[in-house]
């Protein structure tokens, strides 16, 4: 507790201004959520928070792009007072009733649970990240980057920090949120990024809480008993945030501790984990003899290997959102994911609504559909589609035939224009200069998904919505279970997928030994024939996960649209064709999104700079977590406490009840331990706890104790004397090895590092970041341009001015340029890294100033990493010619002419 009170003594101000924004932005928002999400039971209160920010957000980007406002807290507290007035003013102007009173009445329960999960899930995120502050692995100096540009932009777009002269070439709204939120709180890009963390675990529980309590709401009181809404949509929130995969209790623990034998880990055959360690020991869930970072093993479960047996060059990522929040990282499929859950809130909107969507939620839903392709482009197609997918059902649901007919259909494209239409304009300056490295779609044909593998990513939702689909087919059992439908879209699905790729690998076999795409060679083939043989071989024998999403796809489909034809009743009797609520067609719905991602890369994946389907699988993974999250809470529900539906007997009812909780607890066992090995024994807090604890010498019998529990010491300060010792320059003392906080542990003081969310920059040096905050306050938001090494990626000391400051360098990370820039980079690139080493390494002034003058330097950073990649012949020269404006230790910036100009 000591810890935590010096803690939120220093930082708790960050916490609650941080938090108080978010909340005003969700105020502002409100008044519209009242009038256009009428449909949701709770009227859109628990999404209210993400769309105040996604349009606070988007409407402060939109006017900064044209050119109406800059970038400021000023211009930003402008917009959330549009938001904020245009909101209440169309809450007044629209038709129609709505009393606050007896709103609250009802929902009471739901906004005091919704704002505890928020401010219980903010805070213990960014205590997480106080303990575990690190912004130097991964891909965190890329996004460290990004808010700082953003922050730094006067207007938009921003200037890309890695590659002067250009704008950003990505997907950065999430990136211009985090920035706005740190301009509001007069706070750095570094501990934005970690309230970012926070505030992302915090939107995204709470979304996923409203969602399912909405679900459930919606099916009225005879359906649901009192508190059932809100424990649905407790298990929804853990969930989406808090459960992990099997990879941890099935591979983690038993290789970790040598539990299992060697032909264990052969039959999962997983990246890392494909062989057992030579010891063997017992089972111990004990994570502080494990390797370093194991927890990172459970975003590697896919495994890809070639025809010959051998893993291939780039191998799938299948993260999931607990994992994204234990590794912190704030990159897109992450910062969009609250949006997603609001996407899917808007979803239910249109659902429940009961009719067509008017012109305003036309254009919120196209706002939020553009937000989110500005967020995080690939997950805009998908919601697109469930858009539409939602609008097909909520046409079947009302239809008194059963059936969509051709104006439905003709409805349906005229909706998607409508929707594309106003995301585009809504988002127009992001969509006319973004760039891409997507090349069109490839076949994946030899490749399928090994069903073990599968079962450890997708273990907990393969029991819950395997268990829920069978129960909905007892549920519409006899003619209006549609079976015939259900068999003929899947044989066409296969038959389409399977036919093209048949094609391409005939394609492939008469053009064998050449490669026609990527990844389809081998060596123990010697012609297009064996190689074929060898393809067919593989597919046979890696087919059961296509046909088990396959099996689901029949199930759904046959569930959702009814047996057209009925001849047990008379043609003059009433038919009710739909037998499930629309909460449970929702359910159906979101379910048959996920199996059509899944299957989608089976067969096919997009094309990208690394020819291979690890990002598809990436993305589309993360999108079927998501969707399957909520249905798989509502699903619980559904078999075991839904009042209106008819339900399994009660034994079966319990048995699935403890398997789905099980399944659920199984997976938070991963965030339980990862989370308490990145915060405690990764940052050797632990080992803390024997070599920074400091006693009294035993032989010592009268003691003094000089610091009391809290305290802040240095290294060398007085902790013990013998009695008298302070005054006494000949007593006997004991000084402290370490700095940090002091913590008593009976007569012991254990010496701890303080908590805080500023960032650790691991390898990068006091020094070096003490330049950099020179140079940024320096130069201030004028335009510059640095230089510094240019060399490699995952790496903070490359591209560190761009990271920590903003300030546009002339090359960081080349790979990532080379992904955001497609086709375009080298020509953007141009001499920039051959300029660079002209730059540390020529002899001659004059070299040097041709360097400058081609990338347009203003600044030059010579640091430790220069040294040690170009050596100190050129410092010497720059010392000679070029004032120093920016000196610690040894690391100094220089100032070129252009600098004044």
């Amino acid at each position: 507790m000591t810890l935590l009170s010096d803690w939120l003594a220093r930082e708790g101000h960050v916490l609650l201004g941080w938090w108080l924004w978010i909340n005003l932005a969700g105020l502002a928002a409100l008044p519209l959520c009242w009038r256009l999400l009428a449909g949701l039971p709770d009227r859109g209160y628990t999404l209210a928070r993400a769309l105040g920010l996604l349009l606070v957000a988007s409407l402060h980007w939109l006017l900064g792009s044209y050119g109406f406002l800059d970038n400021s807290a000023g211009s930003l507290v402008f917009c959330w007072l549009l938001i904020l007035m245009g909101a209440s003013l169309l809450c007044w102007l629209l038709p129609g009733s709505f009393s606050v009173r007896a709103w609250w009445r009802e929902h009471r329960a739901l906004v005091l649970t919704s704002e505890l999960i928020f401010a219980a899930l903010f805070v213990a995120w960014a205590l997480y990240r106080a303990f575990q502050p690190e912004l130097y692995t991964t891909e965190k100096p890329m996004e460290l980057a990004f808010i700082s540009a953003s922050q730094r932009s006067l207007s938009f777009p921003p200037a890309d920090p890695w590659m002067s002269g250009y704008a950003i070439s990505y997907y950065y709204l999430g990136y211009v949120m985090s920035a706005g939120l740190a301009l509001l709180n007069g706070l750095g890009s570094a501990i934005a990024f970690t309230l970012t963390n926070a505030s992302l675990v915090a939107l995204t529980g709470a979304c996923a809480f409203g969602l399912a309590y909405n679900l459930v709401r919606s099916r009225g009181r005879n359906a649901a008993m009192p508190g059932s809404a809100l424990l649905t949509g407790g298990l929804a929130m853990a969930m989406l945030t808090l459960m992990g995969n099997f990879q941890f209790l099935l591979i983690e623990a038993p290789y970790q501790s040598r539990a299992a034998p060697p032909e264990y880990f052969e039959f999962w055959g997983l990246q890392q984990r494909s062989q057992a360690p030579a010891e063997a020991s017992a089972l111990s869930l004990d994570t502080s003899r494990w390797s370093h970072w194991w927890w990172f093993q459970a975003s590697r479960v896919l495994s890809d290997y070639t025809l010959d047996g051998n893993l291939t060059a780039y191998q799938p990522i299948d993260e999931f959102p607990a994992f994204s929040f234990v590794l912190a990282d704030n990159h897109p499929h992450v910062l969009a994911l609250p949006f997603v859950a609001l996407m899917m809130g808007l979803m239910l909107n249109l659902l429940l609504l009961r009719r067509g969507a008017t012109g305003w939620e036309v254009i919120l839903y196209g706002v939020a559909l553009g937000g989110l392709a500005f967020l995080n482009a690939w997950d805009s197609p998908i919601y697109l589609a469930g858009m539409i997918g939602v609008e097909a059902l909520r046409r079947l649901m009302s239809s008194e035939r059963g059936r969509l007919e051709r104006y439905d259909w003709l409805g349906l494209a005229r909706f998607a224009v409508k929707l594309v239409i106003v995301a585009v304009l809504a988002y127009l300056p992001y969509f006319v200069g973004f760039r891409s490295q997507a090349g069109g779609i490839l076949p994946n044909l030899v490749n399928p998904t090994y069903f073990p593998r599968f079962f450890i990513m997708f273990g907990p939702f393969i029991f819950i919505l395997g268990a829920y689909l069978l129960v909905e087919t007892w549920r519409g059992r006899g003619v209006r279970f549609n079976w015939r439908l259900g068999w003929q879209v899947a044989a066409a699905v296969l038959g389409i997928s399977a036919g093209l790729l048949a094609l391409a690998a005939l394609a492939q076999a008469q053009a064998y030994p050449q490669a026609l795409f990527p990844g389809v060679g081998s060596t123990t083939a010697s012609t297009g024939r064996e190689w074929l043989s060898l393809v067919w071989e593989r597919r046979l024998s890696h087919s059961a996960v296509s046909i088990l999403l396959l099996l689901g796809m029949v199930l759904v489909l046959a569930r959702i649209f009814p047996a057209r034809h009925n001849p047990r009743h008379d043609a003059f009797v009433a038919i009710r064709w739909i037998t499930y609520s629309p909460a449970s067609g929702f359910c159906l719905l979101l379910i048959a999104m996920g199996l059509a991602l899944a299957f989608a890369v089976e067969f096919f994946f997009l094309r990208d700079n690394f020819g291979a389907r690890l990002n598809t699988i990436f993305k589309f993974y993360y999108q079927a977590w998501a969707l399957w999250s909520i249905a798989g809470a509502y699903a619980i529900f559904s078999m075991t406490l839904d009042r209106a539906d008819p339900k399994p007997h009660g034994l079966i009812r319990l048995g699935i009840l403890g398997l789905a909780l099980a399944s659920v607890v199984a997976g938070c066992a991963y965030t339980i331990a990862a989370t308490h090995h990145r915060a405690w024994i990764e940052t050797g807090r632990q080992q803390a706890r024997i070599s920074a604890r400091y006693v009294a010498p035993s032989d010592w019998e009268d003691s003094i104790r000089h610091v009391a529990e809290g305290e802040r010491v240095s290294p060398g300060a007085l902790l013990f004397s013998r009695a008298g010792g302070e005054a006494d320059a000949s007593a006997e003392t004991a000084l402290s090895l370490h700095g940090g906080i002091t913590l008593l542990d009976g007569d012991a003081l254990i010496v701890q590092k303080p908590l805080s969310l500023r960032g650790d920059l691991g390898g990068l040096s006091r020094d070096e970041q003490a330049v950099i905050a020179c140079l940024s306050e320096l130069v201030g938001r004028g335009e510059a341009v640095v230089a510094e090494a240019a060399r490699d990626a995952y790496d903070i000391r490359y591209g560190r001015v761009g990271s920590l400051a903003g300030i546009p360098i002339v090359l960081g990370w080349e790979n990532h340029q080379q992904q955001w820039r497609g086709a375009t980079y080298d020509s953007i690139a141009g001499t920039r890294r051959d300029d660079l080493r002209q730059l540390y390494t020529a002899a001659d002034f004059a070299a040097v100033e041709a360097s400058i003058a081609r990338q347009g330097i203003t600044h030059i950073l010579y640091g430790s990493t220069e040294r040690a990649q170009y050596g100190s012949l050129g410092e010497e020269i720059l010392l000679a010619r070029l004032p120093v404006v920016c000196e610690a230790g040894e690391s100094r910036v220089y100032a070129t002419t252009l600098a004044s100009t």
